[in-house]
């Protein structure tokens, strides 16, 4: 069942552009219905049932004086406004692009707690979906900025969602949602589907994200079953065509359920001798992975060379697994930099 909106703005142009473009855009999510009159809407709310209300400020004393009123959220034209406590009905800006606002208004929909069970917003849709787990051997080798460039990469294709799941993540970002979406995860799962909706940010290289842990300690606490339903909400939502995970060369229980669950796993390595060490020992654990998990692993994975100064390009990464791809030593560049260059320049062609 859709989620049905009520809005209530005097300005009777704006509410028709926006349900014209929620209309299109949130077919199979919203319900939308217009009111440019209060009373009318106080009238249409005794008939009929709406999960969530938004209207313009002026109103705020009638709605909170209704009997029964749903979650709502006022409108404001001010273009800054202080943050609300959570007591305080929330403020969305009113003038903002029509995918910003349903993101507000899903997000506060989601901490109303008076969220109706049939409601499903993120309703599932036939899309195949590709998981792709990006892990190194030991730090410094470049793993993340990899995965970075490869989701850049992929976005100039489908939608891309990378999930950055290191404990102690190197890559510059300002979004830090993804530990709403851990607490949702684990107290609230009921409101999961719409914080995936609502937390996610698209990144200036066109990849949806939810940033990194503000508190990593979260991120210990993630039970194997939890990684599994996190998994399993993402792609059944429909958004995505590609996802990329970037985590730790460790074999704890999520990191388990999640190379149980991927379709390509790739190890990024360099030349050093040191870094083929490390490889077999990662490689030895995740065959004793496969043979207590009566699952096959190791087939997924594949070496990707960065770093790479040699003239000749090898097939094998050792002995036993494919080279998927290459990317040259970049020397004395920014992050952000380099990861431009590599999803310009880089060999992905095998992954």
């Amino acid at each position: 069942m859709s989620l049905r909106i009520a809005i209530c703005v005097q300005n009777k142009t704006y509410a028709d552009r926006l349900k014209k473009y929620w209309d299109k855009n949130y077919r199979d999510k919203l319900e939308v219905s217009v009111f440019s009159d209060f009373e009318y809407m106080a009238e249409y709310l005794k008939k009929y049932s709406a999960d969530f209300v938004l209207l313009e400020e002026l109103w705020k004393e009638k709605v909170e004086s209704l009997e029964e009123c749903p979650p709502y959220a006022l409108l404001t034209k001010q273009e800054y406004y202080l943050e609300q406590k959570q007591e305080v009905p929330a403020l969305i800006r009113m003038y903002q692009r029509g995918d910003e606002l349903y993101k507000e208004v899903i997000r506060e929909y989601a901490n109303s707690g008076q969220i109706k069970k049939e409601v499903n917003v993120s309703a599932k849709k036939e899309k195949e979906c590709r998981t792709y787990v990006f892990l190194s051997a030991g730090g410094g080798r470049g793993a993340s900025t990899v995965s970075e460039a490869f989701a850049r990469r992929c976005a100039k294709q489908g939608k891309v969602l990378k999930l950055d799941l290191q404990f102690c993540s190197g890559m510059e970002t300002s979004v830090k949602k993804l530990d709403d979406i851990l607490f949702a995860l684990k107290s609230r799962r009921y409101i999961l589907t719409l914080k995936l909706e609502a937390d996610v940010r698209i990144s200036e290289g066109g990849v949806a994200t939810f940033g990194i842990c503000e508190n990593p300690i979260d991120l210990l606490h993630v039970s194997r079953e939890e990684m599994r339903q996190l998994l399993k909400a993402i792609e059944e939502s429909g958004d995505y065509n590609t996802i990329i995970i970037d985590m730790d060369g460790i074999l704890g229980e999520k990191e388990r359920e999640i190379l149980c669950c991927a379709d390509r796993i790739v190890c990024v390595a360099d030349e050093s001798r040191e870094c083929a060490n490390k490889f077999q020992r990662l490689y030895q654990a995740i065959l004793a992975l496969q043979q207590l998990e009566k699952q096959e692993i190791i087939s997924k994975m594949a070496v990707f060379l960065n770093k790479f100064q040699s003239s000749v390009r090898p097939a094998k990464y050792g002995s036993e697994v494919d080279v998927c791809g290459f990317a040259v030593k970049y020397k004395e560049a920014e992050q952000k930099d380099i990861i431009y260059t590599m999803e310009a320049t880089a060999d992905f062609s095998n992954i």
